[in-house]
């Protein structure tokens, strides 16, 4: 009889644990639903870093947006940190802003370091800009404020990720182009340092 009570308790609190798991699953969708995420692409073979935030605000999304502004805030906000860290500010590069623009488009198709034609990125450089040092950073997320919020709301996503903080503030490099592209939902920028040789 204590055998068969011990049994029965031992089912019922298996039954509540599952019951509590599936219930759980529920829940996590229902709240799932309402995330945005943010993906930060890792500067190696890992996985994109995956950041989801809860977004109150259902903001209508603009048609266009101001890239400049965007490019200028990364810029301004890079280098900000650079300088916080005892380092030389990086210089603006026509050619680098082209090539991290030509990689800004390529990621809405392909998020990765590596291209969507299969080649790394460091390829875009090829015939532009001959350097002995480059890097990357690539950020996507789903656009939900103003020009200067998004930036700064991207820009913390890399400052808090080993591998992109460590690209920012990296003491080698010379110069920085940033992409910004926008497809009507979705805000993609690219940071390309370089060191010239």
């Amino acid at each position: 009889m204590l055998r068969l009570i011990k049994r029965l308790f031992t089912g019922l609190i298996i039954i509540a644990i599952i019951g509590i798991a599936v219930n759980f699953e529920t829940i996590y969708s229902r709240i799932e639903s309402e995330l945005e995420t943010v993906l930060v692409e890792t500067n190696s073979s890992e996985e994109p870093i995956r950041q989801s935030f809860i977004i109150t605000q259902n903001q209508t999304k603009p048609e266009e947006i101001d890239q400049e502004k965007i490019r200028n805030r990364i810029f301004e906000r890079t280098n900000e940190l650079r300088v916080q860290q005892g380092l030389s500010s990086l210089e603006n590069n026509t050619v680098l802003i082209e090539v991290a623009t030509i990689r800004a488009y390529e990621t809405e198709e392909r998020f990765s370091h590596t291209r969507p034609n299969e080649e790394p990125f460091h390829t875009v450089l090829d015939d532009r800009y001959d350097y002995q040092l480059a890097g990357e950073n690539l950020a996507m997320g789903t656009y939900h404020l103003s020009e200067v919020e998004m930036a700064d709301f991207l820009f913390e996503g890399w400052v808090e990720s080993p591998g992109h903080y460590e690209n920012m503030v990296e003491p080698d490099y010379k110069e920085l182009g940033i992409g910004v592209h926008y497809d009507g939902e979705n805000l993609y920028l690219v940071q390309i340092f370089g060191t010239p040789r």
